[in-house]
């Protein structure tokens, strides 16, 4: 399987460049907590991964020294990072069509509206 979204590319290489650098990102139980709350309170899926962004940078962004021993929850290491790949992939192919959708089409849509609203001497053509 292999990851369709331009965004879920960039956070899953953000991760394996991470364990390559030889600094596995470590998830405290914390960071848990934070995921569960955020997948309780909401459906939507643009918060929901911005919330996942920002918990797995938060994590990233911790030095080591910070971490006791037993707040550690799990180290995201190539294995780890394998089976979120996986699953984001499962996530696209389910609905492939939001999917394809919300990552090429509205993008480019938005480029397409934002380059007619401007002429070639910088006035708006809407």
């Amino acid at each position: 399987m292999f990851l369709l979204h331009p965004t879920h590319k960039k956070y899953i290489k953000l991760l394996r460049d991470r364990v390559k650098s030889g600094n596995p990102v470590i998830m405290t139980k914390k960071d848990r907590a934070d995921f569960l709350k955020l997948f309780r309170t909401t459906k939507q899926r643009l918060p929901r991964h911005q919330g996942l962004y920002r918990i797995t940078l938060n994590a990233i962004k911790r030095s080591p020294e910070d971490i006791n021993s037993e707040e550690i929850f799990v180290v995201l290491d190539n294995r780890a990072i394998s089976v979120i790949e996986r699953t984001l992939a499962k996530a696209e192919w389910k609905s492939l069509g939001v999917t394809l959708q919300s990552a090429y089409l509205i993008p480019l849509l938005r480029a397409l509206i934002k380059r007619m609203g401007r002429s070639k001497n910088g006035k708006s053509l809407l």
